[in-house]
């Protein structure tokens, strides 16, 4: 499965944080630019506090740093999925994602 996901990030966000320091100030490639991402359905029913859940293996790549100097600096990122995702749950409070058993 190839599914990309573009975004922006704008200084000041959380996840800009991670990709200036983690990624683009360390000139990360190849696997030092992997992670995983947990995609959780809100919109379902929670389940003893648990909402299904995907986790996914993914790379991210910067796209561009900087934008116009009247606007908050940017990162535009592309998070590219590696191989097929777990299926399982995921709780907001506990911040755990538990794999499906089969």
């Amino acid at each position: 499965m190839y599914v990309v996901l573009s975004q922006i990030a704008k200084k000041g966000d959380e996840i800009f944080q991670y990709f200036n320091t983690l990624i683009r100030k360390k000139r990360a490639v190849l696997d030092e630019c992997c992670t995983d991402i947990v995609m959780v359905e809100l919109f379902e029913t929670a389940t003893a506090g648990e909402y299904p859940a995907e986790k996914q293996n993914v790379s991210i790549q910067i796209d561009t740093y900087g934008g116009p100097a009247a606007d908050p600096l940017t990162i535009a990122f592309t998070v590219n999925f590696r191989g097929d995702g777990s299926m399982g749950t995921f709780n907001p409070t506990t911040k755990k994602f538990t794999p499906k058993t089969v």
